[in-house]
């Protein structure tokens, strides 16, 4: 249906007020107050006022003798209209729609607790990891301190060895002298 345009729909505002007009004209008129139409919004709050003022008669007026047949026979002789198709809406996907998300948020929830385990398997790993590379970092350190000592006595008895004249070293009390 394309939009309406308010002269499209002006003809039709007096029936709508007083709920005369046909479901799909009425349908027309609410889709195009609803396109937010101030001036046919406006049209249809004063059309209502001036209906509501009209005088209503308390008592009922006696129908003149035979109007009734009358009536009806010209009702009888008026061509029927067909009757409209009524607007059927389709039912809504709320439901499916609310299971999908149900099971998105449920498969969100276990990939993150997968996730959870993996990451917390991953950081044990990473703690042993460290613990092994503590480990051998202070075994490389306490090898390192023993070789220095070792060298720093080596080279104390180096030096002493340095200091000491080489005659004693030939003679030395208490060592077989060398052939």
């Amino acid at each position: 249906m394309e939009l309406d345009r308010c002269r499209d729909i002006e003809g039709y505002l007096p029936a709508f007020v007083t709920g005369d007009l046909s479901p799909s004209l009425t349908l027309r008129v609410q889709k195009h107050l609803g396109d937010t139409c101030a001036s046919c919004a406006g049209r249809i709050e004063s059309l209502n006022e001036a209906f509501q003022r009209l005088p209503l008669t308390v008592q009922p007026c006696p129908l003149p003798e035979g109007s009734l047949d009358l009536l009806a026979e010209k009702i009888g002789e008026q061509p029927q209209e067909q009757r409209e198709e009524p607007i059927v809406f389709r039912d809504t996907n709320e439901g499916r729609l609310a299971w999908t998300l149900v099971f998105l948020a449920a498969a969100a929830l276990i990939a993150v607790g997968f996730w959870g385990r993996w990451a917390e398997s991953e950081m044990e790993d990473a703690r042993r990891a460290k613990d092994v590379s503590d480990r051998q970092t202070r075994q490389v350190i306490e090898n390192y301190r023993s070789l220095e000592l070792r060298a720093r006595a080596l080279a104390t008895e180096v030096e002493n060895l340095k200091k000491e004249p080489a005659a004693e070293r030939e003679s030395s009390p208490g060592e077989n002298p060398s052939p």
